[in-house]
């Protein structure tokens, strides 16, 4: 756990089995912060966003993203990230 009860995301993804969730939040409760390097991936059918203090500060589209945060740039701010499903 990181400060404030914060987990630290190192690999980030969502897949929902049952294909019924259309929003995932990652983490489900609080907040994470993203470690350097962190992989993110989304998939065929979903799109990314990050939150940080209630505003979106990053989306991402279909595929793999490594390296999030580089050295030298802040990964220690409390972010979440809304995983959406785009089809119906």
């Amino acid at each position: 756990m990181g400060t404030n009860n914060a987990v630290f995301l190192e690999v980030i993804e969502w897949f929902d089995e049952t294909g019924r969730e259309l929003i995932h939040r990652i983490p489900e409760a609080g907040s994470g912060e993203i470690k350097f390097g962190a992989q993110l991936t989304v998939r065929e059918s979903q799109a990314a966003a990050f939150f940080y203090q209630g505003k979106g500060v990053a989306a991402f589209g279909p595929g793999r993203q490594l390296g999030l945060f580089r050295r030298g740039e802040s990964c220690i701010r409390p972010y979440y990230c809304l995983m959406a499903a785009l089809h119906g």
